[in-house]
């Protein structure tokens, strides 16, 4: 499930990608991935994880440690895409305004197209029958080339 937001312009915020490597002094998102990472040097020597191409962490399944516990972060703040939340917005039964990757920067210049475009499809596949409103995709985005260059959904 995405998780509610207190944030008043949104309803939920959906992470399929966490992490950035901007390193801003006052990121909360950083702070949050430290606190909620557990053992970093244990977790990355876990087949849990695994590497693409570009040496960038994938998680096909929620990380879980040695307890049974689920790890949000189990890297800290390094890119990891979560392939398992990618259906979360197909889920919402009612529409809603959804803040994408609020604990990462999904257009960092270390983000691969591949897992931008991967995300394209979960906001296409969350829309409702028709005359309904359909879910509200909120990107925020730090690269002026990627400004203006997406759908609205």
């Amino acid at each position: 499930m995405m998780n509610r937001s207190r944030i008043e312009y949104c309803n939920f915020s959906w992470n399929p990608v966490t992490g950035c490597r901007h390193s801003c002094p006052y990121c909360y998102a950083a702070k949050q991935a430290k606190r909620l990472s557990g053992d970093v040097r244990v977790n990355k020597g876990s087949n849990q994880l695994r590497k693409d191409e570009n040496g960038l962490y994938i998680l096909d399944n929620p990380f879980r440690n040695q307890s049974g516990k689920v790890i949000p972060d189990p890297v800290g703040f390094e890119p990891v895409m979560h392939r398992y939340r990618l259906e979360m917005p197909a889920q919402k039964k009612k529409p809603a305004n959804i803040f994408v990757c609020s604990m990462a920067d999904l257009f960092g210049v270390w983000v691969p197209d591949s897992w931008i475009d991967t995300s394209e499809p979960a906001r296409h596949g969350a829309h409702f029958e028709e005359g309904r409103k359909n879910n509200d995709f909120k990107d925020f985005k730090k690269r002026e080339e990627y400004h203006g260059k997406q759908e609205c959904f």
